[in-house]
């Protein structure tokens, strides 16, 4: 085995959360799969933001275990907070009539606001990182990490936050359930990809006389570069229009976490076949399925245009591959090996570099049976990054396994050859 790395002096990354005071936590008993969720208790408008802490199972089998809704979300800039009210358990018996312990707790601001957008006059129980996991505590987040694939399939459902609503996801949202999600939903299933090649890419279909007519779109007329469009051109007009909003939306943060792919393809599965995952942006909300009959339709429609290339464009190519390896996942079932995962998955991040590695154990094919016996790949927030990585590679020679990977993360270049 032959490793390289550049950087040394970062192989064991910085703590990257909010630092808080941890007295409102209890520890978790991790023999018995505990886990914590968070009440998210009533209030509208500049009412300050209360959360209280609630201790429940994952094992499906428990009679006391709660029921939540699992957050996927940015966390956004840690310099950046805001500070709520977290009650936690007291730490004596009911009995003794101790009030429970309240603590002011600090959370990034993208998590405030999704906080904000989602509370409402009812208790709602989610189970959301960075209130859930004492971040402060290292064992504590290893163990938790390990059952995270069980956290998100045992939710009831997974709640995507992508942020508010901007002009970019008013002006999308606005053409596909107007314009686009009709046609689309005419098309059978089999045949929607070559009904999308054989006429909506044509610039004499109806569909971009009926965009440039309608008056809600052009009162949420983007910033459009001019000088790319020949004025008489309806079409290539409105399908830059479609990739600018599309690049709006579709480049948020959320969609390059790498967590995303185990937090969508082990989220529980609804009566249909799909994935219970919601999104909300602002105040709208849009189905799983719904996201990838968005991406499916309007990738296809803006990738072949007849004389317009928005491959020129710099993010075209990182949604592109993001959205095939997300779009091939659900087809594929999730059938991939560890090596294939992390090469698919390099176009996506993580502030952690170890990241890159323990959000795919347990989708990989030859990992996701093992990796919490398996002491070289089991995710250890404890080990630095370079062992983390050095231990996968042994991992790998003993299954007689023959690799080459390259992560550049957290400004920390590994690069690892092991031939057989």
């Amino acid at each position: 085995m032959e490793s390289s790395l550049q950087l040394p002096d970062h192989t064991c990354l910085p703590f990257r959360g909010v630092e808080n005071d941890d007295k409102a936590f209890r520890p978790l008993n991790p023999e018995s799969r505990e886990i914590r969720c968070v009440i998210l208790l009533p209030g509208s408008g500049a009412d300050p933001i209360a959360c209280e802490l609630v201790y429940t199972s994952i094992d499906k089998d428990n009679t006391t275990r709660v029921e939540y809704v699992a957050l996927s979300y940015c966390w956004g800039d840690v310099e950046d907070t805001v500070e709520i009210s977290l009650q936690g358990p007291t730490t004596k018996s009911s009995d003794t009539g101790q009030e429970p312990i309240t603590a002011p707790f600090r959370i990034t601001r993208h998590l405030h606001s999704a906080l904000t957008a989602l509370r409402n006059e009812r208790r709602q129980c989610f189970w959301i990182d960075a209130l859930c996991i004492n971040q402060q505590d290292p064992h504590e987040k290893t163990h938790q990490v390990q059952f995270m694939g069980n956290i998100y399939s045992s939710a009831e459902s997974v709640l995507v936050w992508l942020g508010p609503e901007d002009e970019y996801s008013r002006y999308l949202l606005r053409a596909w359930r107007a314009h686009l999600q009709p046609l689309v939903y005419s098309y059978d299933s089999k045949t929607l990809v070559d009904k999308i090649y054989e006429e909506l890419c044509k610039s004499t279909h109806t569909l971009w006389t009926d965009l440039e007519r309608d008056e809600a779109l052009s009162e949420l007329a983007l910033d459009l570069d001019q000088e790319r469009l020949d004025e008489t051109a309806s079409p290539d007009r409105y399908k830059q229009a479609l990739w600018v909003s599309f690049d709006g939306l579709f480049s948020r943060p959320w969609w390059s976490r790498i967590w995303v792919v185990q937090e969508v393809y082990l989220a529980p599965m609804d009566e249909e076949g799909g994935r219970k995952v919601e999104s909300r942006i602002g105040d709208h909300v849009l189905h799983w399925k719904e996201i990838m009959l968005i991406n499916m339709t309007l990738l296809h429609i803006i990738r072949l245009p007849d004389d317009y290339n928005p491959a020129t464009l710099s993010s075209w190519d990182e949604i592109w591959n993001r959205w095939k390896f997300l779009i091939f996942m659900g087809e594929a079932n999730k059938q991939f090996s560890l090596s294939q995962l992390l090469k698919l998955t390099s176009v996506f991040h993580a502030s952690d570099p170890r990241d890159k590695l323990f959000a795919l154990l347990l989708l990989a094919t030859d990992t996701r049976d093992c990796f919490r016996q398996e002491p070289l790949i089991n995710p250890d927030y404890t080990k630095p990054a370079k062992a983390v990585f050095d231990d996968l590679m042994i991992f790998w020679e003993l299954n007689l396994k023959t690799h080459e990977i390259h992560f550049d993360e957290g400004g920390v270049v590994y690069q690892y050859n092991w031939l057989s």
